[in-house]
């Protein structure tokens, strides 16, 4: 594969664009597999065979263009298929509704992504999901982390607490959702 680096890095300066050439090793476990099951044994993650399961991975945050991540990678399975080649195992991927008045520059700057999707459950099924399949069909774990916690509201905790309900019920049957991160640095609103 050949993908070509470009973007504007966190201050916004432009990137200078260069290809970038790499060769992809063949996943790991098959897509499907009872092996791709990890549990917890005291105080390790670990694989079928109950082997110490150390996650090396990789952050998105699809919803901006901070670590410019989709137009440098193209999609999520080619960066998942990328930083797979580099040796990593994960990806964390950061979740959120909106980001008013903030830096980004993605789609949630024009509003709320449960309303657009029709509620929690339409988020995780028409968008996460996609999302999800993309990078696990790259034999790529995935870390669901809801990432934008900062001044929550009662009312934003209820929906985060049903978005959390939707993503467990969609993905209870997934050896490739590896773990859920329910609050990233929560910090909470005096109302």
């Amino acid at each position: 594969y050949t993908v070509i680096l470009t973007g504007k890095d966190i201050s916004g300066r432009a990137v200078k664009s260069k290809p970038v050439s790499f060769k992809t090793k063949p996943r790991i476990v098959s897509k499907g597999s009872d092996s791709y099951w990890l549990s917890v044994k005291g105080k390790y993650i670990v694989d079928a065979s109950g082997k110490p399961f150390p996650l090396g991975g990789y952050s998105s945050f699809p919803g901006e263009v901070w670590f410019d991540q989709i137009p440098r990678y193209g999609t999520h399975a080619l960066a998942a298929r990328y930083f797979r080649n580099m040796g990593l195992n994960s990806c964390r991927l950061g979740l959120s509704n909106v980001l008013p008045n903030h830096w980004s520059a993605g789609i949630e700057r024009e509003g709320k992504l449960f309303d657009r999707f029709g509620g929690p459950e339409g988020y995780v099924k028409k968008y996460v999901r996609s999302m999800v399949d993309q990078i696990t069909g790259e034999g790529i774990y995935v870390i669901i982390d809801w990432h934008w916690t900062y001044g929550m509201t009662h009312e934003f905790v209820e929906q985060i607490g049903q978005f959390w309900e939707a993503a467990a019920k969609e993905f209870r049957d997934e050896p490739k959702v590896a773990v859920f991160q329910l609050l990233n640095e929560p910090s909470f609103r005096e109302e």
